[in-house]
């Protein structure tokens, strides 16, 4: 895939599109880091009539959670997902498994 195709979907069609991250349980290289949206663009996208497409991202602590789209090391031009939280608390962080 053309990965100047890929940037030029919505952000929630690109999401939908990539594979889970892979080997995030070790450092990560951010520089693969290709767009982030939070739970709030999600839930803002417009589809292509204008109207809102219904999101539904349950969260059960606080914090704010981000979606990140990571550029393929072993396939050029495809997309892997990742999910990041972030929260003033260790304890809440750590009460969810993600």
């Amino acid at each position: 895939a053309d990965p100047h195709w890929a940037s030029s979907l919505p952000f929630r069609e690109r999401l939908m599109q990539a594979a889970p991250a892979q080997g995030v349980t070790s450092r990560l290289d951010w520089s693969r880091l290709v767009a982030v949206g939070s739970t709030e663009t999600l839930a803002e996208e417009a589809v292509d009539d204008g109207s809102l497409r219904p999101t539904c991202v349950e969260i059960n602590s606080g914090g704010q959670v981000f979606f990140g789209l990571l550029s393929s090391p072993t396939s050029p031009g495809q997309e892997e997902a990742v999910v990041m939280k972030f929260c003033n608390s260790r304890h809440l962080l750590q009460s969810e498994q993600m």
